[in-house]
């Protein structure tokens, strides 16, 4: 009989105890858990590059982005999901790369001509804004998991090239030209971004993010050229 009420004696300590810290724990979670709508900054590193059959050697750019954003409950009822949206100023492009297709270089503002002998290595720095729609997870307490659209707006673009010509001599010259080939890109890019989010504490969080691009380069379907993006950042919950 002792032995018996011992052992009831012991359960039900563990059992208020597995209680207490479930409950410990459930109240911590709901310290970082949204509750309505909250705005932030964010800025970080661009990880951008190219992918398609049309551009071969490439290496990649680093470059950078910040932005405000807001994020709120998906509905009163639902409060396990987020709606997250922002704006955001974003660098991206490539720093070396060798564009196969003539039709395309020419599309770039390429120099033309019949003295033209063959396209070399180019880069190409543009500026967008980023406008993300995603839905993130407001269960956990650290880590974040998030998807969605980003939509992008081409603002400018600096396109720098190099091209072999025969020179007035007879010999093979290589020269390197810039141009601003904004107009003959495209100038709304849809991509689908994924993610993931770290919450250091209930205002620093640091988030991670994939952009994989729907939309080509071009506007005339030249080529199959898209630029991917690898997102680094550092933001602040108000």
């Amino acid at each position: 009989m002792r032995r018996i009420l011992l052992l009831s004696f012991i359960f039900c300590i563990v059992g208020i105890s597995t209680a207490q810290n479930r409950r410990d724990k459930d109240k911590k979670r709901q310290i970082h858990r949204v509750k309505k709508t909250q705005f932030g900054i964010r800025s970080g590193l661009n990880y951008s590059m190219t992918t398609g059959n049309d551009i071969i050697g490439n290496e990649s750019r680093i470059a950078y982005h910040f932005g405000a954003y807001v994020q709120f409950p998906l509905s009163k009822k639902n409060k396990d999901l987020l709606i997250e949206t922002g704006l955001f100023y974003s660098h991206k492009g490539w720093n070396l790369g060798f564009i196969v297709p003539d039709k395309m270089n020419e599309y770039m503002g390429a120099v033309t001509g019949l003295n033209k002998l063959d396209y070399g290595q180019s880069s190409a720095k543009m500026e967008f804004l980023d406008i993300p729609i995603i839905l993130k997870d407001n269960q956990s307490e650290k880590f974040v998991p998030f998807g969605g659209l980003e939509f992008s707006t081409l603002l400018k673009t600096d396109f720098e090239y190099g091209y072999k010509y025969v020179g007035e001599d007879g010999k093979e010259v290589f020269k390197t030209e810039r141009t601003q080939p904004k107009d003959n890109l495209q100038t709304l890019f849809i991509g689908v971004i994924m993610g993931m989010e770290y919450h250091v504490n209930h205002f620093l969080n640091l988030n991670a993010s994939f952009n994989y691009p729907l939309t080509n380069l071009d506007n005339k379907g030249f080529s199959d050229i898209k630029i991917l993006n690898i997102k680094l950042a550092v933001g602040f919950t108000f």
